[in-house]
């Protein structure tokens, strides 16, 4: 029975088509690298390692949070159905969220990590968090230093003493002004838009009118374009819950349109061409008419309050 020579030092990091993971052998390291159905091997001898640099990576704190939020919320959406394969289907798709989330949150800040020879510099993909880096430069040390505690020191040459001539004078410039962006309504316009189609949405659905199908497309595509527009100027501190609120603000639009208040409103076609008492009523795939209201008007008034709030703070701390 033979024994491997690697052992495992990274976990597996794996991504939408791709993985990567690195084994330790007693001279080198192993990166393997798959996308699909093909692996890369890579070896760094130990001897030949020059460095391996570490740094932070982004903060994406705001939007683990807004991630968590919106899978309980999404989850919580199952209170507002009545049919039973409403409720299995907001349980079912927002409990794994809810995991994927907090697990996310739980792995720690992410940080990128970079193996430096003579001859290349590879970014070690499956060093993704600090937690990782920690442990992977823990394991890979002592066997970096064994390899080349008796290479050969090239000591440092002087360079020779410039002349005169050689050195002009070097004159102090000024320092260009920092370049600010300036700060722009776009958010505020965002999230009282949202408070005003909270009313248009509840008028059009809650009196059963014949036109809530003229006015909802125009609805869905204004707050899409402009919660875009916020994501694309995401330029201050308090910038995060801003943008994370724009997000939220974009799946619970699509959300709402295919499956809300779009499913409502679609039915005022039918009921345009029926004659008499013989309309159907104004309810979503899943929820009664009264949950459809609910449920498109409560959304958008929670999300342009908060969303007014983070943008007055915004501009609180940028005049600071």
């Amino acid at each position: 029975m033979s024994t491997s020579i690697y052992r495992r030092v990274t976990p597996r990091r794996r991504g939408l088509l791709h993985s990567s993971q690195i084994w330790l052998a007693s001279d080198h390291l192993l990166v393997v690298s798959s996308v699909r159905y093909l692996e890369r091997y890579q070896r760094f001898a130990f001897a030949d390692i020059h460095a391996i640099v570490t740094g932070d990576g982004p903060d994406r704190i705001g939007w683990q949070v807004a991630a968590v939020a919106a899978s309980i919320v999404w989850t919580l959406s199952l209170l507002l159905v009545d049919s039973p394969f409403g409720k299995f289907f907001f349980a079912v798709t927002g409990v794994p969220a809810i995991i994927l989330a907090i697990r996310d949150i739980a792995r720690g800040p992410r940080c990128w990590c970079v193996l430096n020879t003579a001859v290349s510099s590879e970014l070690l993909a499956a060093v993704s968090r600090r937690r990782v880096a920690d442990r992977f430069l823990a394991a890979v040390r002592p066997h970096i230093e064994e390899a080349q505690a008796n290479l050969p020191v090239i000591e440092a040459v002087a360079a020779p003493p410039a002349l005169p001539f050689m050195n002009p004078p070097i004159v102090d410039a000024p320092t260009p002004p920092a370049l600010v962006s300036k700060r722009n309504f776009v958010g505020e316009a965002l999230f009282a838009l949202l408070l005003v189609d909270a009313v248009i949405v509840w008028w059009a659905l809650r009196g059963n009118a014949t036109n809530a199908a003229a006015f909802l497309p125009t609805v869905y595509m204004a707050e899409v374009a402009l919660a875009l527009v916020v994501l694309l100027h995401r330029n201050s501190k308090f910038a995060g819950p801003t943008a994370a609120l724009a997000l939220l603000s974009v799946i619970f639009t699509v959300v709402d349109m295919f499956a809300v208040s779009g499913a409502a409103a679609w039915l005022t076609f039918a009921n345009a061409a029926r004659q008499g008492a013989s309309k159907d009523a104004l309810n979503s795939l899943w929820m009664s008419p009264a949950g459809t209201v609910r449920f498109a008007a409560t959304w958008r008034i929670a999300a342009g309050l908060l969303g007014l709030i983070a943008c007055q703070l915004d501009r609180r701390e940028a005049r600071s």
